[in-house]
């Protein structure tokens, strides 16, 4: 007999702190909230209680369990997807890839540094742009520009919650044009920890520019890399470069492009 579950088996109306809650423990608190989630879910996945192909409730749901934000919820299920403990179908839901317990969870004392992160993406998006070069299709590459130039209409209409989602686009391009879904998967996982840590990073440069009573323009400035006009150049400038590198068919340069950009954002951070 099938033990089918889904969102109907699991009240989100139940208190969060109670203990009878079959999702957690304890309510997640912190700065790492998306983390914890991602362990409870894990533990929840792996303790038998849902099978592979039972569909978790929605974030909605989550969310209102969980008592956190759709956007927390969201990204504790990307952690789950590349640790191939979900799979995310837009449109239909979240299922249960697996319920193997062999599967460790990423717990919040592993959570990785910003330069141990950098230093990660520099062997891995390294590797997934070598192969992407080899790889990818014209028409992969053509998506790729079209990404870029949508990109620098972007920086410069300044309209920076669009940019984050382009970018995104872009590395994951890339990441699936290597053709090896060890290397796609691992990649983009890095991405996003970087692209969370780093926003992490600014909102305490933030709080560090309100506590010296700075005036806004400051505080704006150190809100988000992109306010900052020399990133913004050199952003561009990279990307457009690692096209042409594609588009050659130069992976070694190419591989070499944006591990220089990472080594630049490694030192961004330690000066700022």
């Amino acid at each position: 007999m099938s033990h089918q579950h889904s969102a109907e088996n699991i009240d989100p109306h139940q208190p969060s702190s109670s203990v009878e809650s079959p999702l957690f423990d304890s309510k997640p608190v912190g700065n790492r909230l998306y983390w914890q989630v991602a362990d409870s879910l894990a533990q929840f996945i792996m303790s038998n209680r849902l099978s592979i192909g039972d569909r978790l409730p929605s974030e909605r749901e989550l969310a209102q369990v969980y008592e956190v934000s759709r956007q927390t919820i969201r990204e504790a299920l990307i952690v789950l997807e590349v640790r191939h403990l979900v799979s995310i179908k837009p449109g239909s839901g979240v299922y249960v890839e697996t319920n193997a317990n062999s599967v460790p969870t990423l717990t919040l004392s592993q959570q990785p540094e910003y330069l141990e992160i950098v230093e990660a993406l520099a062997r891995f998006a390294g590797e997934a742009t070598f192969l992407a070069t080899q790889r990818a299709s014209n028409k992969e590459l053509l998506m790729l520009n079209a990404y870029i130039k949508q990109t620098h209409q972007l920086v410069a209409q300044q309209r920076f919650s669009d940019i984050a989602e382009h970018v995104n686009k872009m590395h994951h391009l890339i990441a699936t044009a290597s053709r090896n879904t060890i290397v796609e998967h691992t990649t983009k996982w890095l991405w996003h920890l970087h692209d969370t840590t780093s926003s992490r990073l600014f909102q305490q440069q933030k709080q560090a520019v309100q506590d010296e009573n700075s005036n806004p323009e400051q505080l704006s400035q150190r809100s988000h890399l992109f306010f900052d006009n020399a990133y913004c150049e050199m952003f561009i400038t990279c990307y457009q470069s690692l096209y042409k590198l594609m588009s050659q068919r130069d992976a070694d340069k190419a591989r070499n492009r944006i591990q220089a950009h990472l080594r630049y954002l490694s030192e961004y951070f330690s000066i700022t």
